[in-house]
């Protein structure tokens, strides 16, 4: 446990009393017209991104899609920081398919309101710390109105 005065300095290095040594993601959601006759809406993941700036970027590049943004804490991250071309691993407790593709296949993580519970750095930690749930492979900076990465399994 840090003492009183490392805290405190950690506090004053980030302005927001976060831990310093620990990575935070932004995932961008965006609410647009449905394309599937079921659902009047989608918000897919449109982009997982490094800094709040880039959302405000795309927020502004994107006037038809009204998007939003969370942050999340990657886990066990220690220091550093994103760059753009990293790949992530967003676990879900649940996906359903909403449609398929043109050679038959279902289509996975279009959803209403996706709500990744953790994100990981690697995919052998993301298999060990969320056993039950649904991965989603995601790489940073990529922007993709119909939602981005790769169901995995």
């Amino acid at each position: 446990m840090p003492s009183i005065s490392e805290a405190i300095g950690r506090w004053k290095k980030t302005g927001k009393g976060e831990e310093a040594d620990v990575i935070n993601v932004f995932i961008a959601f965006g609410k647009q017209k449905s394309p599937f006759p079921d659902l009047d809406y989608i918000e897919p993941i449109i982009a997982v991104l490094a800094t709040e700036e880039e959302c405000a970027a795309l927020e502004a590049s994107y006037e038809e899609v009204k998007v939003s943004w969370e942050t999340r804490r990657i886990h066990n991250s220690l220091g550093g920081g994103l760059s753009d071309g990293e790949v992530l691993y967003l676990a879900h407790a649940s996906l359903e398919p909403y449609d398929v593709d043109s050679d038959g296949n279902q289509i996975y993580g279009i959803m209403q309101s996706p709500n990744p519970e953790g994100v990981f750095l690697t995919e052998e930690e993301a298999r060990r710390n969320a056993q039950d749930y649904y991965l989603q492979k995601v790489t940073v900076g990529e922007v993709s109105i119909l939602g981005v990465g790769e169901i995995l399994d």
